[in-house]
């Protein structure tokens, strides 16, 4: 008889771990993720700064790599979380850059009335 309650018991194969692998995302999509926050950024502040179509190009163009890396990276990783970030600067960055357009389209019709 053994010492062991439950007899001799062969190792198995490890269990299934569930969500994110321990290192986490690739590191391309590690990249791709900042390259979109980034480029959501830079969209802000030029949409809000100085070229309003530009902002809502690069808002756009970082909302849409945002989305193709959240469809590829696991939840919960580092890329998952900063392409969800970009995603929603990227929102952020077509709102700017919209009212500064409505602001300055504003500003030159009440210009145009004073004449």
């Amino acid at each position: 008889m053994s010492t062991n309650p439950f007899g001799d018991q062969k190792p198995g194969p490890p269990a299934p771990q569930f969500g994110a692998p321990p290192g986490g995302a690739s590191p391309e999509l590690l990249s791709q993720a900042n390259s979109a926050f980034n480029l959501a950024i830079a969209g802000c502040v030029v949409g809000f700064c100085c070229c309003n179509i530009a902002g809502v190009i690069m808002g756009v163009m970082a909302m849409n790599n945002a989305g193709s890396v959240i469809a590829m990276a696991p939840m919960g990783s580092e890329a998952h979380s900063k392409a969800s970030s970009a995603k929603t600067i990227g929102i952020v960055a077509i709102v700017l850059s919209v009212i500064n357009l409505v602001i300055g389209g504003a500003s030159v019709v009440m210009q145009n009335m004073g004449n």
